[in-house]
């Protein structure tokens, strides 16, 4: 009787709310998923955007070993990187000059929100 009496919410999934991700499963692509990019800071003006997909600073990889945020803390405020990333089906390079994190005196910072995306997560494992 208690069960009965308890109302389970629904979720409902709409995909093209994950079309994006998808596509980025589908391609094998793994990096850092930019999802919110603040007005006016490094990335902004380097012309970043959400949706992209940085898969490299520098030329090193964003992976789960190297992870976004650990690699922007090799690097000083002030410092220019080279950011590769994945924009729809197409592969670009930027330049961008990193900025002091408002909240870390001396701490590099591009003004990015992002969300770790690594394939190995969703791979088979070996036998």
């Amino acid at each position: 009787m208690a069960e009965e009496l308890i109302k389970r919410p629904q979720l409902i999934v709409r995909p093209e709310l994950f079309e994006e991700e998808f596509e980025l499963f589908r391609r094998r692509l793994s990096g850092a998923l930019v999802r919110y990019v603040e007005p006016g800071s490094p990335a902004d003006e380097a012309g970043l955007k959400e949706g992209d997909l940085i898969t490299a600073v520098d030329g090193r990889e964003v992976d789960r070993d190297h992870p976004l945020d650990e690699l922007i803390r090799r690097y000083e405020p002030g410092d220019t990187v080279q950011i590769t990333y994945w924009r729809g089906d197409q592969e670009h390079e930027v330049r961008v000059r990193l900025g002091e994190h408002p909240d870390e005196k001396g701490r590099a910072y591009q003004g990015i929100r992002f969300m770790p995306l690594f394939m190995e997560f969703f791979e088979k494992p070996e036998d």
